[in-house]
């Protein structure tokens, strides 16, 4: 019978450490190379769907799974929810003036400037619904943190009532006295 070999635990983290670290180079790679097709090259949305939506898939994949094996994805802290508001503040501000350059070099000649009513008015429409879109996406994310938290709680209760014995009944530890003939003697 052949043994399995056991891997030491540092080697482990180092392979996991690696693993991330590739993912996160191929995952801004796709990103970038998303944005060089939509800005640079001007190609439509076709050009670079699948570079988005492989983002998507795995960011989402990784999401999920993380919140079924009780991973906290979100920080209950107070300074976690600061950061939390923060990171939504950002990402809409990030998405806006992406819109806003986009927009500005297609629609440019339209508006007689950078402080343009119109063109400030998308932009603000842009961040406020970003922000909502942002937010209720981090409320789903906290919501089923959530629920898979309390899933993880649950099986390990369970885990701990069949691994800890009943308390012995009288029944089973044998036939007892009643109380008071123990104090009577023959």
């Amino acid at each position: 019978m052949k043994k399995k070999k056991e891997k030491d635990e540092r080697l482990e983290r180092l392979s996991d450490k690696l693993m991330k670290e590739a993912y996160l180079l191929v995952a801004v790679a796709l990103l970038a190379a998303a944005v060089v097709k939509n800005y640079v090259l001007d190609l439509p949305l076709g050009y670079y769907a699948t570079d988005l939506v492989i983002v998507l898939v795995s960011v989402l994949y990784i999401a999920v799974r993380s919140m079924f094996c009780g991973n906290a994805l979100v920080n209950d802290t107070r300074q976690g929810r600061r950061v939390t508001v923060l990171a939504a503040l950002a990402l809409s501000l990030v998405v806006t003036v992406l819109v806003g350059v986009r927009n500005y070099m297609t629609y440019g000649e339209n508006y007689r400037g950078l402080l343009d009513p119109y063109f400030l008015a998308v932009l603000a429409l842009v961040f406020l619904s970003c922000l909502a879109l942002v937010s209720a996406g981090l409320y789903a994310i906290y919501y089923c943190h959530k629920k898979g938290q309390a899933r993880v709680d649950k099986q390990l209760e369970e885990a701990e009532e069949e691994e800890t014995p009943a308390p012995a009944t009288p029944a089973q530890s044998g036939p007892e006295e009643p109380e008071e003939h123990k104090d009577e003697t023959p």
